[in-house]
């Protein structure tokens, strides 16, 4: 592990102005802006860092079916995964049993790294349709980073995107109301498909309205009643007996609806309806002694 610290990424690794012979200016602090590799997760990229992690790392190739388990909450960590193609949902249960869908993953995302902290998977994550999985053991990744200072560059931002977005969801759960969150939802889907250049007008969730509602701390009657809102207002439209195939007409239109003001008294008591369902079942996680005998 030291040697992996000791070949981190330096400033002038990344700033093509910096003259590789001045040590000490390489050495002083410049703003993170500056640190801009060639290769990340993000946009046309992806491709490419799955590419630089095939030639540095002995991946394992699976080929997974929709509902197959990649590894159980509580399952022993031993091994870190890649998504080559297709989606995943990560669902963690509490002390009850029930399932809440706290993230999903695109071709690109990185899995399993919640499991170095316990030593222990901290979620099921399942295929939401035909995907590819790849697999390296931790130490492998270790010691493929001491090497490659753009590959350790990638893992430390597949971390730091992890924390950001559960930073986000907090803020989404804690500030949007309920219609507000699921077209929230909507377009966080449509910009994963466009960072990876995937058609963005006509989307398809694989999933049902109680596990979306699950995932934003709703209601399934709330997703339903939002999305059929969304729909009246022209800002979606569904196609297919299904409804689970989406078109969005105007993705710009439904940013502006997140941000609308609404005063609507229903939409109020609708809110606070959802947030003490919410409410009620994380003190039924936090203890569910309490929660039974108040009860």
């Amino acid at each position: 592990m030291s040697g992996l610290m000791a070949n981190l990424p330096s400033e002038s690794s990344f700033a093509g102005n910096v003259d590789h012979r001045d040590r000490t200016a390489a050495r002083r602090p410049v703003p993170f802006q500056v640190l801009r590799p060639s290769v990340t997760l993000q946009g046309p990229n992806v491709n490419s860092a799955l590419s630089l992690i095939a030639r540095c790392l002995p991946i394992q190739r699976r080929l997974m079916r929709q509902g197959d388990l990649v590894f159980g909450q509580g399952d022993s960590f031993g091994q870190i995964f890649v998504v080559n193609s297709g989606n995943l949902k990560l669902l963690s249960r509490d002390t009850d049993g029930r399932e809440r869908i706290t993230k999903f993953r695109f071709k690109g995302d990185w899995i399993g790294l919640d499991g170095l902290f316990s030593s222990h998977y901290g979620c099921d994550a399942v295929c939401m349709d035909t995907c590819e999985i790849w697999s390296f053991t931790y130490a492998q990744l270790v010691y493929a980073c001491e090497f490659n200072e753009t590959l350790m560059d990638i893992l430390l931002r597949a971390m730091s995107h992890d924390l950001s977005a559960a930073n986000d969801q907090m803020m989404m759960l804690c500030t949007l109301p309920t219609k507000a969150r699921v077209a929230q939802f909507l377009c966080y889907w449509v910009e994963a498909l466009r960072s990876r250049q995937l058609r963005t007008d006509q989307i398809t969730l694989r999933l049902s309205r109680e596990e979306m509602g699950s995932h934003l701390g709703m209601t399934l009657e709330s997703v339903s009643r939002s999305l059929c809102l969304l729909e009246r207002r022209h800002l979606i439209h569904f196609m297919g007996k299904g409804r689970r195939e989406i078109c969005i007409p105007n993705v710009s239109e439904l940013v502006k609806f997140i941000h609308a003001k609404d005063d609507d008294e229903a939409e109020v008591d609708e809110r606070a309806s959802d947030a003490a369902n919410l409410a009620d079942s994380m003190c039924a996680r936090i203890n569910p002694g309490i929660h039974s005998s108040i009860s």
